[in-house]
């Protein structure tokens, strides 16, 4: 057996580029250098673990470097770990969640279909792509149908729903706020999603990783002008929804571990 193992975690936060670090992992010469084990979820997004992960006797054995992806927020088990997760700017990624998980899981795949079922018995739930969405997301946000604040409870240890469109927001507090801070200094690297290309060659050269290629994954192709006059008119109103993100997030660009 190999000893002194070096350890990477990767905790995925929804629509933050994580998609695309996972094809990039699966892009490298791993058959040598090292094991890369992801789990999925299509539900809550739980704590991280290593029991969620099948592993070889093989790969546990004999490589010296082994990757842990997968939507999950803080756990005991991320200490003494390379630590890593990616972000992005709070509007950004609202109508990146919201728009995707409605076209695409939804729409598309009929998943989520209670979580809808039910809001749709209080609100009229008929996203158009058009100026006529701020009304709705007005209606969402009032009513508490739409995830709050994801980044910090991803920090925090705080499992909740992936699908963005809930039953009932999760709601956190100022305490929940101070943990997610203090375990900032838990993290390696803290990348946002316009560093990525960046961040994607440190990490070759840290790692002595052999790359072939990687292309960005799910890339929405949405009318750019209208998102951004959609959000410009609730520039305050997701503001306020995700309060506590908006304060992480200003502390974690003074971190050392933000790329």
């Amino acid at each position: 057996m190999i000893l002194n193992k070096k350890k990477i975690i990767f905790l995925h936060i929804p629509k933050t580029a994580g998609s695309t670090f996972r094809m990039f992992l699966d892009s490298l010469n791993k058959q040598e250098t090292f094991a890369h084990y992801h789990f999925g979820t299509k539900g809550i997004i739980p704590k991280f673990h290593p029991d969620y992960f099948k592993i070889s006797k093989t790969d546990n054995n004999f490589k010296p470097l082994e990757i842990y992806s997968g939507h999950f927020v803080f756990s005991k088990h991320c200490i003494d770990s390379d630590l890593l997760t990616f972000i992005r700017d709070i509007h950004e990624t609202f109508f990146s969640n919201f728009y995707f998980f409605y076209f695409r899981t939804f729409k598309k795949k009929n998943m989520n279909v209670k979580n809808f079922d039910f809001i749709k018995n209080y609100i009229e739930l008929n996203i158009k792509l058009s100026l006529d969405d701020v009304t709705t997301i007005k209606n969402l946000l009032e009513n508490n149908f739409i995830n709050s604040n994801p980044f910090t409870k991803v920090f925090a240890g705080i499992p909740f729903e992936k699908y963005f469109f809930v039953k009932q927001d999760l709601k956190i507090n100022d305490e929940i706020y101070l943990l997610a801070l203090k375990n900032i200094k838990y993290f390696k690297y803290i990348i946002n999603n316009k560093s990525v290309k960046q961040f994607f060659f440190n990490f070759l050269n840290k790692y002595d990783f052999k790359v072939r290629s990687f292309t960005s994954q799910n890339v929405a192709n949405y009318d750019r002008n209208l998102i951004n006059l959609i959000s410009n008119k609730l520039h305050d109103d997701i503001l306020e929804y995700n309060k506590y993100d908006n304060m992480l997030l200003q502390e974690i660009k003074k971190s050392r571990s933000y790329i």
